[in-house]
């Protein structure tokens, strides 16, 4: 009986031994996905903070483009205008055709009409 109890024990022994090296390497491998686990998260906040970044350098941009169309809309008809009405009290034809070319002709129908509604002064051409 002492030959089979030590039988027992040197399984029981060989089993522990076994689970032991099994839960040692479970772990360690356990620890390297963490630690891989880790570093992928650092990476994604870093991306996430330069992706932040870009959004706000594109929200300034886009706000300072809409100044800018804003802007470009209340001057540039009336630099258009300025230009039609010199074409037409210069009598420019190349601002004219400049105008034209363009399609600003209701600018220079505009110039025309303005220019013609103004009163004579004498001693004008």
């Amino acid at each position: 009986m002492s030959i089979r109890l030590s039988y027992i024990v040197a399984v029981i022994s060989g089993a522990v031994m076994a689970l032991s090296v099994r839960y040692y390497s479970v772990v360690t491998e356990n620890s390297d996905t963490r630690l891989e686990v880790f570093e992928y998260q650092q990476k994604l906040e870093s991306v996430q903070s330069q992706i932040q970044a870009k959004r706000e350098t594109i929200e300034l941009q886009q706000e300072k483009l809409s100044r800018n169309l804003s802007l470009g809309d209340s001057i540039g008809p009336a630099i258009v205008t300025d230009i039609a009405t010199a074409a037409v009290k210069g009598n420019n034809p190349r601002l004219r055709d400049l105008l034209q070319k363009r399609g600003m002709s209701q600018a220079l129908s505009a110039a025309d009409k303005e220019q013609s509604a103004l009163p004579v002064r004498k001693g004008a051409k």
